[in-house]
């Protein structure tokens, strides 16, 4: 079976229990519960670039992030880049509350002292004692930290994201310090993966 098969198979089975639990509380037909779900969708997306409410949750909305000033890795000329508009969400303060109540015990960030086995750390950046062998005198080199495995190097807090309820596998960092291109403002980007579903999640950190 293709995994996108997969995922839709999935996704139509919890669908199915959501609209069998509103069914049973209601005391609608469940074909009159999907068309409420299908026309509450519907409508959010239309009213996201204005804000849509959704009573007993949270606001829904359409934002412009700012852009962001980077470096053409080819020109070296500065370039603005326009981020893509993202959605916000501001969670109802009731919500907040009985969404924690009824939360598994456990925290959603670690602070980075995560128990998974790590994966052998792969440097892919030479070192300055390799490089001074070589007769190549690079500095900037000396100060990326580009590499696969081991332990993130957080320039800020760490942060470890946490999924199928434990934390993710640290997988890699991309640093852009000194370098030829630029990460945000300067930043480090951290890859991190579920060994359980094989999501993935990055997260940027700049000095």
């Amino acid at each position: 079976m293709a995994p996108h098969d997969t995922v839709r198979t999935e996704g139509d089975r919890k669908l199915a229990k959501l609209v069998a639990k509103l069914s049973q509380k209601t005391g609608i037909a469940p074909e009159s519960v999907v068309k409420l779900l299908k026309a509450l969708a519907s409508t959010a997306y239309e009213e996201a670039g204005e804000g849509f409410v959704l009573p007993g949750f949270g606001k829904f909305k359409v934002v412009q992030p700012p852009s962001q000033l980077g470096t053409n890795p080819f020109t070296g000329k500065a370039v603005e880049f326009k981020a893509p508009p993202e959605i916000e969400f501001t969670l109802d303060t009731a919500a907040k509350e009985s969404f924690a109540a009824g939360a598994p015990a456990g925290p959603q960030e670690t602070s980075g002292n995560s128990s998974r086995e790590k994966l052998p750390q792969i440097k892919l950046s030479p070192d300055p004692s390799d490089l001074l062998n070589a007769g190549i005198s690079d500095t900037y080199h000396d100060e990326q930290r580009l590499k696969l495995g081991g332990d993130p190097d957080w320039i800020q807090y760490p942060e470890t994201p946490v999924c199928c309820g434990s934390e993710m596998q640290f997988y890699g960092q991309l640093d852009s310090i000194g370098g030829k291109f630029c990460i945000g403002d300067v930043g480090m980007l951290y890859v991190f993966l579920c060994p359980e579903c094989c999501a993935t999640r990055s997260i940027m950190h700049c000095y």
